[in-house]
């Protein structure tokens, strides 16, 4: 008598269980430090820009000097989506710069705040100011104010990484 031999095609169910399995792991490893990375990459995107805005302002007050009617906006100093005179928005960030000389000196008064407008690190706020005549020491009155203030655990991480240049303050705080 002759002994037919089954000839098996495809996966067990019990096979492609224990694949599913496996990378689930690998994922539940691997997502967390990727989503570090892009929170880091994301911060690193202010940063630049902030650099840049920061030495974009310091420029236009010493050159406009007593031009009053002189005044730039964040759209004149990052690339983006215009909002409106002061505000310009990126995929991930909302920023919001106003900036104009005082009369017969070299500076003048800036201020303005970035926002997180996709909701990864909701709540965090990049604010930043310069005015040299309601500044209570010297140091203080020519240099930017920088603060980040966060309101959930992605976004201290977020704060943190701009220590010790920007003051860190949130939630828990």
């Amino acid at each position: 008598m002759q002994t037919r031999k089954k000839i098996r095609k495809g996966f067990t169910l019990i096979e492609l269980l224990v694949v599913v399995l496996i990378l689930g792991i690998l994922a539940s490893v691997g997502l967390p430090s990727y989503m570090a990375t892009v929170e880091k990459a994301r911060a690193a995107e202010v940063a630049s820009n902030m650099g840049t805005a920061f030495k974009q302002m310091d420029s236009f007050l010493i050159q406009s000097g007593d031009n009053h009617s002189a005044r730039i906006g964040a759209p004149d100093i990052i690339q983006g989506t215009k909002i409106d005179n002061y505000t310009v928005q990126t995929k991930y960030f909302r920023y919001y710069i106003d900036c104009w000389p005082e009369s017969g000196e070299p500076a003048g008064y800036c201020s303005g705040d970035v926002t997180r407008i996709d909701g990864v690190a909701a709540e965090t706020t990049f604010s930043f100011w310069k005015d040299p005549w309601h500044s209570w020491d010297e140091e203080r009155a020519v240099n930017w104010h920088k603060t980040c203030y966060y309101e959930s655990p992605a976004g201290r991480q977020v704060c943190k990484s701009f220590e010790p240049e920007w003051k860190v303050s949130g939630y828990d705080e």
